[in-house]
């Protein structure tokens, strides 16, 4: 499994938010979206994910419920097994019922995800929660993996300004660099992690004192890596050199 692109956008939203991605899709690989909204000034409409596959949009699937706190909203959607239509996707939106809020949308490629049965690991579910005025944030722990190799994705978002120094701890990486939503002061930031032991997994850092919501997802890749031999990163396709 390996990461393939992870473009992230934060900013007022009209009733139809565009992420435009760093390349079009690959067939056959997992899509994943992490949507952060300010939910007091709009909701989420009926059919709240699209992309501009050629011949229409692919089917986006909820994971797990909204997680909703004051003001605002974190929810997270994905595609298993994307097709690529006539022209693959290059941008995927968000809709609303009514603009005028502020909205951070997050996508993760991911290459070598399980395309049939559930993506998931059956016991490690989709967890999130919110803790305010924190400067070590935490997920909380996942129930222990049935799947030894895993790939996990952490998102933290935050109402509390426009950069609250997010910082991953352990050995979670950072995806690229925390997207602000300057307007209203929020800060999001999105992070990854390959592992090959189970355990009761939750996604961890830091930041200056902010209230700060957390979830966690773990992912089942296509086959384990093989143990030995040479050459190549390995199942983590070689990202920072192997597993992170």
């Amino acid at each position: 499994m390996a990461l393939i692109q992870n473009p992230s956008l934060g900013g007022g939203s009209s009733n139809a938010f565009v992420l435009p991605l760093t390349q079009a899709v690959t067939s056959g690989d997992f899509l994943l979206v992490n949507l952060f909204w300010k939910s007091s000034l709009q909701t989420l409409a009926a059919t709240p994910m699209t992309d501009n596959t050629g011949g229409g949009s692919l089917t986006w699937t909820q994971n797990g419920s909204t997680l909703t706190w004051g003001n605002y909203s974190l929810a997270q959607y994905y595609v298993q097994n994307c097709g690529v239509g006539s022209s693959a996707a290059t941008s995927v939106t968000a809709h609303f019922t009514a603009g005028g809020g502020d909205v951070a949308l997050w996508l993760a490629e991911e290459s070598g995800i399980v395309t049939s049965g559930s993506p998931f690991d059956t016991t490690a579910l989709y967890t999130r929660i919110n803790q305010p005025a924190v400067t070590s944030f935490s997920s909380g722990a996942m129930a222990n993996s049935t799947q030894a190799t895993l790939v996990l994705y952490g998102m933290a978002v935050s109402n509390t300004s426009a950069n609250v120094a997010f910082a991953p701890s352990g050995s979670w990486v950072q995806l690229g660099v925390h997207t602000p939503i300057t307007g209203d002061g929020d800060d999001t930031m999105m992070m990854r992690q390959a592992v090959i032991v189970t355990g009761a997994y939750a996604a961890t850092g830091t930041c200056t004192s902010a209230s700060v919501s957390t979830s966690v997802v773990a992912l089942r890749p296509i086959a384990s890596p093989s143990s030995g031999g040479s050459g190549g990163g390995g199942m983590d396709g070689g990202l920072n050199g192997g597993f992170q």
